[in-house]
Order: C-alpha cells, then structure tokens, then sequence
C-alpha cells in the first residue's frame, strides 16, 4: 500500500524555474526511491503519460518504493518551456535528486520545503533509480551519477531510448548523449562509481528507432566499451520485447515483467559487490 500522492514544488538549480513534483511514499518503507522522467513536453508528454503511470503504480506496489514523477519544465504546472540541448532538464533532474539529498539529511529551506509532511523515514533511502521514457531517458541517461552522492547506489531504466531522433530532440548534441551512455557503462565495468546497472529496453515496432539502429547503438556500446564482448558489461541488460511500438499502449505490464527480472538480477548483483 502506498499513501495518496502529494504535489511538491522545488526550483531548477539551472534557473530557478519552478518545477512540479508527484511524490507517493509506500506504506512500508525500502530502500529504494525511483524519479521518473516522462516523453516530450512539446508532443504532449507529462507524468501523466500512460508509461509513467503504470511504472509509477508497479514500483510503489510492486517494489514498495517511494516514486518522484517529475514534469520538465514545460509539461504539466511546472514553469518554463522546453529547451532544444536538453541542457536545462537534465539540471531540472538533477535538482530532484538533490531535493531527496534534502529530504535525506533533513535539511529545510525556500528551495527544499514541505520537509516531511508524512513522517517518511528519507535516511533509509539508499538506492536510487533514474527511470526515463522516450525523451525522458535520453534526459536522465545524462544526469551524472556524481550528483547522487548520499545514494549507495544509483541505477538506470531507459525505456525506448530515443536514438532515431536524438538529433532533432538536442539540436544536434547527440553524439553527447551516446557519449554519456558509454560513460555510465564504463562506470559500471570499472565499478569506479555508485553506478550498479542499466537497463535499455524497447520494442521491435518502435515509430521512432528502428530494430536494426537499436541493434547497431548496442553492438557500438560493446565495441566502445568492453571490446565486442557483453561478457565484460555484467551490470548493463540490453532487451527488445517483440510486438511493442513506441508507446506501450496495452504492453506496460510486459514492461513492468521485464524490469523486475533485471531487478532480481542487478540488485543481487549490486549487494554482492558491496559485500566483497
């Protein structure tokens, strides 16, 4: 069980923009927080999309996690417009992760209000996971994972990673964006950060990246970064689900099936690694 979802405004580190938060906090509190990052604000996209939502619903029920569903500047009653670099949102995602640092520590102030209306026990947030949709993993795919730094350990769930339009959605700053994913996964092959896992996963119909440029960004991450061999990548799971186009519509509980099993793999995974 979960407790009824709470609207929370903080500011853009970027530039003050106010932006909105949905915050729910399981009845039962783990480990884990996850931020979701939604599609396009200029096409409609907003945490209301339907991906958002039902992943929303699963890691509260499913994970007990506590969920921040953010509006990009732009989207929703969050301020602002949506910028063409996709500089500004990965700041905007950026400040929520250091919005639950606040809320961590207990700190209080103009930008970090509303402290703890729920009694919720922030300090046993330990994992964080950046989960991005669409657009919205391309944003938080370039969040660093430097910024996390009262987490002990950060993940990614990029779902539909929008690589045949990346240069459209950053004027041009793609090879930036490939850039950040070969940095994330060196990070977790070198395990020289708090980065643990992550998961890329899309369908084989998708309207925006073909099968085959989806199979080509993967085999490229491997022969930047581990040489041509997935064997020497333990914490990244590359999936394409068959019959699923870009949007999930009636799929989302093959979504949510598929990022469990990473789950059980990767979280075991990453006690391991603390462990030893």
């Amino acid at each position: 069980m979960s407790s009824r979802p709470r609207i929370q405004y903080i500011q853009s580190e970027y530039d003050g923009t106010r932006l909105e938060l949905r915050v729910t906090v399981p009845t039962h509190l783990t480990e884990c927080v996850v931020i979701l990052v939604h599609p396009y604000p200029t096409l409609g996209g907003n945490f209301d999309n339907n991906v958002i939502m039902a992943l929303e619903h699963h890691f509260q029920q499913q994970w007990q996690a506590v969920t921040v569903a953010l509006n990009l500047r732009g989207a929703g009653n969050s301020q602002g417009h949506t910028s063409w670099t996709a500089r500004p949102e990965v700041s905007d995602v950026t400040s929520v992760v250091k919005w639950l640092q606040a809320m961590k520590s207990g700190e209080s102030n103009e930008q970090h209000v509303s402290c703890d209306p729920q009694g919720t026990q922030w300090s046993k947030l330990t994992r964080l996971i950046l989960c991005g949709y669409s657009y919205g993993a391309l944003v938080s795919a370039l969040v660093p994972p430097g910024s996390a730094t009262s987490f002990q350990d950060v993940h990614y769930i990029l779902v539909s990673y929008p690589f045949g339009v990346a240069w459209a959605l950053t004027l041009g700053r793609q090879r930036t964006c490939y850039r950040a994913l070969e940095t994330l996964l060196q990070a977790i092959t070198k395990g020289q950060t708090k980065v643990r896992g992550l998961l890329s996963v899309a369908g084989n119909h998708d309207q925006f990246t073909s099968y085959s440029t989806y199979q080509g960004h993967h085999a490229n991450l491997q022969a930047q970064v581990a040489n041509g061999s997935p064997d020497t990548l333990p914490g990244y799971t590359f999936r394409i689900l068959d019959n699923v186009d870009h949007f999930w519509f009636g799929q989302e509980s093959f979504l949510c099936k598929e990022i469990d099993h990473w789950r059980t793999l990767t979280f075991a995974r990453s006690m391991s690694n603390q462990t030893n």
